[in-house]
């Protein structure tokens, strides 16, 4: 009998339809996907190139459990000239990926009982992972229309017991780049009930507009209470790398992380870090070739969207996923998992990021799977719509 608090965590909905679609194209079914989140771009070779060395330097051992100190110092250089942020080499922990870096975060700031905020719509891995690590998941409203948080209802929803309020900004799965009078206004809640602010900010140069503020540079009292969270997976499309990394001005907290990380993974890959390094501090072209082409792959689902009855999808200013929501007495589940049978087509439902009648589409795909994916989309949706 596996542990109870097993019990409680579901599935990944995108993985599980991933895996679901992989099967149907072994049979011979020519399914398109629009769910899992990674560029569809190559790793840039400058990058892999780095990995190679490594491997030939062989820097394949064991390193620090928070990661090397080359790495910490590339970090920290681009959150200096990129988000106007000062951290040491000390406050900034490497782990393998961005979602492995917040488990063992919870893990080092969660006594059982203690509550969390998360923000709808919200990353489906949050809530699970919170649960895990003994704390109690709090989900608060926002804007159907702007996808900004209903800070009112924020504000009514913090406790004695309440310890983080996590801001994803750009927006999993919605694209949502927060306003910034709404950061002040979380940055101010957190002040006035002290409590630590969790930026997750991996989609960060993914944006078609006004750039994105990191909430931890709007004071000097948001810098001191916020964990910055960040990777190298979607800005280099180094989603299997598996390296991400915190930046916070408690050192302490680092040090609890490291404890945590060097009883379980120990640490990160060691050629993956070196490669990371690369990636901080060579080229940056790639990063602006992959904003332009999803800006206009965007645009492109986007149009397609507007002939499908049924469906309604704001412009998303940030990441690389629309969020359209369907007029239809269908719980998202059973959308998707129609979608899938009967339009051999993956989209994500909307129910596991806490908004039900909402599909999430990834837009990190060819020209020509948004073409012919949109169509099948607009077929299948016309043949509910009555």
């Amino acid at each position: 009998m596996v542990a109870a608090r097993v019990r409680t965590i579901a599935p990944s909905v995108t993985f599980a339809l991933e895996e679901k679609a992989k099967r149907m194209q072994l049979e011979g079914i020519p399914v398109i996907s629009f769910g899992i989140g990674q560029p569809d771009f190559p790793t840039p070779d400058n990058i892999k190139q780095a990995g190679e060395h490594a491997i030939r330097d062989n820097r394949t051992g064991y390193t620090a459990a928070t990661g090397v100190l080359e790495l910490k110092q590339a970090i920290a250089s681009k959150l200096l000239h990129e988000n106007d942020l000062t951290y040491e080499a000390s406050q900034i922990a490497v782990g393998a990926g961005g979602k492995a870096a917040l488990y063992h975060l919870f893990l080092a700031l969660l006594n059982p009982g203690d509550e969390v905020i998360i923000l709808n719509p919200f990353w489906v891995s949050y809530p699970e992972q919170i649960r895990l690590a003994g704390g109690i998941p709090v989900f608060v409203g926002c804007d159907r229309s702007s996808f900004e948080p209903d800070i009112e209802a924020l504000e009514k929803n913090i406790t004695g017991k309440t310890k983080i309020i996590i801001v994803n900004s750009p927006n999993n799965p919605c694209g949502a780049v927060y306003l910034h009078d709404t950061l002040v206004a979380i940055a101010e809640i957190a002040r006035q009930h002290d409590i630590f602010i969790l930026s997750d900010e991996v989609y960060e140069h993914f944006y078609y507009g006004a750039k994105p503020v990191s909430i931890a540079a709007l004071s000097a009292d948001a810098y001191a209470r916020t964990i910055v969270c960040n990777a190298v997976s979607k800005t280099y499309s180094m989603t299997g790398w598996r390296i991400g990394f915190l930046a916070c001005a408690d050192s302490d907290i680092i040090k609890a992380y490291g404890a945590i990380q060097g009883h379980t993974s120990s640490n990160p890959c060691s050629i993956a870090q070196y490669a990371s390094v690369e990636a901080y501090q060579g080229d940056q072209e790639s990063v602006g070739i992959m904003r332009a082409t999803f800006l206009r792959r965007r645009d492109r689902m986007l149009e397609l969207l507007k002939t499908i009855p049924g469906l309604t999808c704001a412009p998303p200013p940030g990441a690389f996923y629309c969020f359209p929501r369907y007029d239809l007495s269908l719980p998202s589940a059973e959308v998707a998992e129609r979608i899938l049978e009967e339009a051999h087509l993956v989209v994500v439902p909307g129910d596991p990021f806490g908004m039900e009648s909402y599909i999430r589409l990834s837009y990190a795909v060819k020209d020509a799977e948004i073409e012919e994916g949109l169509e099948r989309l607009r077929v299948w949706f016309s043949s509910q719509v009555k």
